[in-house]
């Protein structure tokens, strides 16, 4: 029977990096496709931001987001006040959204409006007026992050693409004389993401993630390397959360733009666009609170630290975060009582509720549960280990293992007998059968 299932699982792991390759040519090709009707992009607001997702987990976050600046970091990296700018301001309203299919691939997306102001003690050329503002659509991001490997530790290795697609025209705004939502260039950007955790438990993960990529700007605007790192704590149910790092770009000097340093109609001369070889490092902190798994709100703020050609400015942000489906990853399992793990043969086994799986190894047919020594797991126990729907509900036993080895939070297990041909996953549940 196990060689059996392991023929299958073979077969089946093909057929899935078969229909990966498929998603992956689309997913380019949409791209390729839509690229050459977007040709604007605005990266200051915005930083490289891992944006993996446990499997079956809707998140949706609406934010909103405020910028306010009124100087720049000239070639030599010198802050410098910009000469008849009062203020630039910005206001977003988005909403990001993301989305685990499976426990390596995570889609994501952003949808956002703007309101750019510029307040001035001169008066704009076209219009004759100090102040100037610009309502509509900004910034609209697509992206996929593919999770290439996970160690025994709970290190984790990602790749991630995105696309910064913004729905707006600056040949209108400089036409009519009002603000420019954003620098006239289509961000594609490409990289990977490591995430180191410090201490994990059942209750929250405390954690390192830091990440780089490279983008590819149009309209002649220098490449770039996106970049950013940060400390996180996070909660799985309920509690306190926080996240401090840097982020930033760091230019490749290839421009080949037309960009004068700054827009003096579209930004009031701050180099919020048109900048020529911009690099830029900020600083960024958030605190916020879970209230339960589906539900937290957040707020942070952050300031340019360094930089040149480009616009030294401060940002806020706030939010919420709703969560559907996938409450199986977060769930305490040792709170859950026996009516919680109904399965098939419920009547004939009874079981005590123990732990989910947290690694998978297909090819040794091994698996590692969140249960150690200190909950009681001793060398040589048989557990059950059960699949899960989306909603966390608990299905029939699929397969039983006996344990190998322990350590004081985790065991290992292997696989003794399959009771079902299924592909076993991280978020299943195990339990022992009652003696």
């Amino acid at each position: 029977m196990v060689f059996r299932h392991k023929l299958w699982q073979s077969l089946r792991n093909m057929n899935r990096t078969f229909r990966k390759l498929k998603t992956y040519q689309l997913l380019g090709f949409i791209t390729l496709f839509f690229a050459p009707q977007w040709v604007y992009a605005d990266y200051y607001l915005h930083y490289w931001e891992n944006q993996q997702e446990p499997r079956h987990s809707l998140r949706i976050i609406p934010e909103v987001r405020s910028y306010f600046t009124s100087s720049n970091f000239d070639s030599t990296s010198q802050a410098t006040e910009v000469s008849g700018l009062s203020t630039l301001s910005r206001v977003h309203f988005e909403t990001t959204i993301r989305y685990g299919l499976n426990p390596q691939w995570s889609l994501f997306g952003r949808l956002g409006l703007g309101l750019v102001g510029i307040q001035s003690t001169t008066a704009n050329p076209t219009t004759g007026s100090t102040t100037e503002s610009t309502f509509g659509l900004t910034d609209q991001t697509i992206g996929v992050n593919f999770k290439v490997w996970e160690g025994e530790t709970g290190i984790r290795f990602s790749l991630q693409a995105q696309a910064d697609l913004p729905a707006y025209d600056n040949g209108s705004s400089s036409t009519s004389g009002s603000p420019f939502m954003g620098d006239g260039s289509l961000d594609l950007t490409g990289g990977a993401f490591l995430s180191i955790p410090l201490k994990k438990n059942e209750a929250s993960e405390f954690l390192i993630d830091a990440g780089a990529g490279f983008t590819f700007r149009s309209a002649g605007f220098s490449s770039h390397i996106p970049y950013s790192a940060k400390i996180a704590y996070r909660p799985f149910v309920q509690g306190w959360l926080f996240d401090l790092g840097v982020f930033g770009h760091f230019s490749l000097s290839t421009d080949g733009s037309t960009g004068v340093g700054g827009s003096s109609v579209g930004s009031g001369g701050s180099f919020t666009v048109n900048a020529i070889n911009p690099s830029l490092l900020t600083t960024k902190g958030q605190v916020g609170y879970r209230f339960k798994n589906s539900f937290a709100i957040h707020a942070g703020a952050g300031t340019a630290l360094f930089g040149t050609n480009a616009p030294k400015g401060t940002f806020f942000n706030a939010g919420v975060e709703f969560r559907l489906g996938a409450k199986n990853d977060y769930e305490r399992p040792g709170e859950k009582t026996p009516l919680d793990h109904e399965s098939s043969n419920r009547g004939f086994v009874k079981y005590v509720p123990e732990g989910n799986v947290t690694r998978v190894n297909d090819r040794l047919n091994l698996i590692k549960i969140n249960r150690g020594s200190d909950h009681g797991v001793t060398v040589g126990t048989v557990y059950d280990v059960f699949s899960v729907y989306s909603d966390g509900r608990i299905k029939a036993p699929v397969a039983r293992a006996k344990v190998t080895s322990t350590r004081p939070e985790e065991a290992a297990l292997k696989i003794i007998e399959y009771f079902k041909e299924v592909w076993i996953e991280e978020g299943f549940i195990v339990k022992k059968p009652l003696e």
